[in-house]
């Protein structure tokens, strides 16, 4: 039997008592604002990322898995950039397909992994909408300053890398139950590493982004060693390494006189690969060995404004 949601303030009357606690939160959930306390001489960072019914998660999804990856997908963003996280705001906008239950485990799922990072939900809203469901979720996170990770920092002759592997996150589940590399982004930032991102979007859309903010930089790929991620005995193939999208893994430029005491200090379990590295500028072409145009070959991707989801969650148009 489903309970109804009969008002805002009756679901965050239950929910205020789960968020707990923290020193640095001086106005708590329930105010027009939180305010927070940062460290001394560290920048709040902040990023806002969303899950959409039907794009991100499925109707059929555990609730807590879908709240989970909200976080995790802001999380992503703060690994990018070499910080750490701190506070978050939610907004929830559910249609009557969900009903209080499932958006209370929405919640749950969020709070649980939120503790695993030590991240302070401090507030958010809710609304009501005639169908489906967004949620979004802004955070914020500390990092000190002169070890901020960008796109725009990578320099003709860097090498390449990525974390993890690629492609096939959607049948794999990868999508819903990936893990954040915020350990990662923090030991490169320490490294000195500056250009960074995560990759969400595709390999190569993402990459192209990159290499566009760091001045048009073409790159050279070699698709030999990518990371491809297997599923039910298969490996993705090379377009779906390439394309796919929803990996969540950082991809870095590392000027090449600093490639090998990176390999040789990494202290991650999390694969770390040379996949390439950067050319002069061009217009952000990506190429293979063989001087294959990698983006006409196989396209950018997902696009939101442009591709849309079959019910297996799978971009429409991907092999």
């Amino acid at each position: 039997m489903t309970r109804p949601l009969h008002s805002e303030e009756q679901f965050l009357a239950g929910l205020f008592p789960l968020l707990g606690s923290d020193p640095s939160v001086l106005v708590p959930p329930g105010d027009d604002c939180a305010v927070l306390r940062t460290s001394g001489g560290s920048l709040l960072v902040a990023a806002v990322d969303q899950v959409i019914l039907g794009k991100h998660y499925l109707a059929n999804e555990k609730p807590d898995r879908a709240g989970r990856k909200l976080l995790a997908r802001n999380l992503s963003d703060i690994a990018a950039m070499g910080a750490s996280p701190r506070w978050a705001l939610l907004a929830s906008a559910t249609g009557p397909e969900l009903d209080a239950d499932w958006l209370l485990r929405f919640h749950q799922g969020l709070l649980a992994h939120a503790r695993e990072h030590q991240v302070m939900l401090v507030g958010g809203d809710l609304a009501s909408l005639d169908f489906g469901a967004v949620h979004s979720l802004t955070i914020f996170g500390e990092i000190e300053e002169g070890r901020i990770m960008t796109r725009k920092a990578a320099k003709i002759g860097d090498f390449l890398y990525a974390t993890g592997s690629f492609g096939l996150s959607f049948p794999s589940q990868h999508h819903l139950d990936f893990s954040p590399r915020l350990a990662e982004g923090s030991w490169l930032a320490t490294f000195g590493v500056k250009a960074c991102m995560d990759i969400t979007d595709g390999l190569l859309r993402d990459l192209r982004r990159l290499c566009l903010a760091s001045g048009s930089l073409d790159a050279l790929l070699d698709l030999e060693v990518i990371p491809r991620r297997s599923w039910n005995g298969c490996s993705a193939s090379e377009r779906e390494a390439l394309c796919d999208g929803e990996d969540y893994e950082l991809i870095f430029a590392v000027p090449a006189d600093l490639a090998a005491e990176l390999e040789s200090t990494w202290p991650f379990a999390t694969p770390v690969t040379r996949i390439g590295r950067f050319l002069p500028p061009g217009q952000g072409r990506i190429r293979d060995a063989h001087g294959t145009d990698l983006i006409t070959l196989h396209g950018l991707g997902f696009d939101h404004f442009e591709s849309s989801r079959d019910t297996t969650g799978k971009p429409l148009g991907h092999d």
